[in-house]
Parts: C-alpha cells; sequence; structure tokens
C-alpha cells in the first residue's frame, strides 16, 4: 500500500480502476433510471388504453307507470329515464297491473338486440303499487342513448327509452 504514492505506475493502475468503478457505478444508476421511466411510460400507455370505468354507486328511483313502450308508442308527456353510470341501485315503480315475482332488467342498445347490462329483481306490491329493486352495472357503458327493457320471464320485453349520463 505505501508503494501506491510512490511508484507511478501502481498510482496509474489504481486511478484507472478507480475510474472504471466510477464509471459501472454511473452506468449501473443510469440503467436503474432508464427502467423506472421505460415501466412508468408501459404503465401510463395500458392505463390510456383501459375503459374509462366509473365506480361511484348511485340510486335512481324509474317511475315506469304510464312510461313503458308497447308496440312502439311511448307513454303520455314522458320522457326518457335518465341513470348515472357506474353501478346503480334501481327502484323500479312498475305500471299498474303488473304482477309480483321476479323480473328480468335489462339495457339495449336497440331493439331487439344483445343486452349491455342485465340484472334480475323481486316485485312486491306494497300501497297498491308494484315496485322492485335492481342493481345495474352500468360502469362500462358509454354515455348515450339506450332502452331499459323489462320482463317476467319467458315474456315479450316492454321498454322504455333511456339516457345514460
Amino acid at each position: 500500500m505505501d508503494d501506491l504514492g510512490k511508484c507511478s505506475p501502481c498510482f496509474r493502475d489504481y486511478t484507472e480502476l478507480r475510474r472504471l468503478a466510477d464509471r459501472r457505478r454511473k452506468m449501473t444508476y443510469l440503467g436503474i433510471a432508464n427502467a423506472i421511466v421505460v415501466a412508468a411510460v408501459s404503465v401510463w400507455a395500458w392505463r390510456s388504453r383501459q375503459p374509462n370505468v366509473i365506480t361511484a354507486h348511485n340510486h335512481i328511483v324509474a317511475d315506469m307507470r304510464n312510461r313503458l313502450i308497447l308496440r312502439g308508442e311511448q307513454g303520455p308527456g314522458k320522457g326518457p329515464l335518465v341513470f348515472e353510470r357506474g353501478f346503480d341501485d334501481v327502484s323500479f315503480y312498475l305500471p299498474e297491473g303488473n304482477r309480483p315475482g321476479t323480473y328480468e332488467v335489462a339495457i339495449f342498445q336497440e331493439e331487439p338486440g344483445a343486452p349491455l347490462a342485465t340484472a334480475t329483481g323481486t316485485a312486491t306490491i306494497e300501497n297498491g303499487m308494484t315496485q322492485m329493486n335492481v342493481t345495474l352495472d352500468l360502469s362500462r357503458i358509454a354515455p348515450g342513448y339506450y332502452l331499459v327493457g323489462i320482463r317476467l320471464p319467458g315474456a315479450d320485453w316492454s321498454y322504455s327509452p333511456l339516457i345514460i349520463k
């Protein structure tokens, strides 16, 4: 070790080894920094391609009395229902004469078509009104105009216009 300060070739070798060690350490840090940047950009790119999923839980009252479309005619003076995107807990008030039982509810792009979201609920009669509660997952449905359909299993759908905001 004493020779290092006295011998010029030894000092040169020591300086070169130290320079190589510093360079190796800097390259390691640069590699780690590059890996972090690549990972961050990859996560950002992956997340930007994911659909905009809404996770809000909304409670909606849908009064279907005098609203359902039967054979293309809309109920008197009623505009479309409005549901929010997310997970909607919907309380349906069904038209007079609907009986208690298990009903299917579905959201359609067009009539007839494959449902975009479905749910089932049990309707009961309370104070002379048929009502049921269902939870619809509308988190992945884009805002726009749709149809909400309601039926007893095996029966025809009754539709009503719907706006999803």
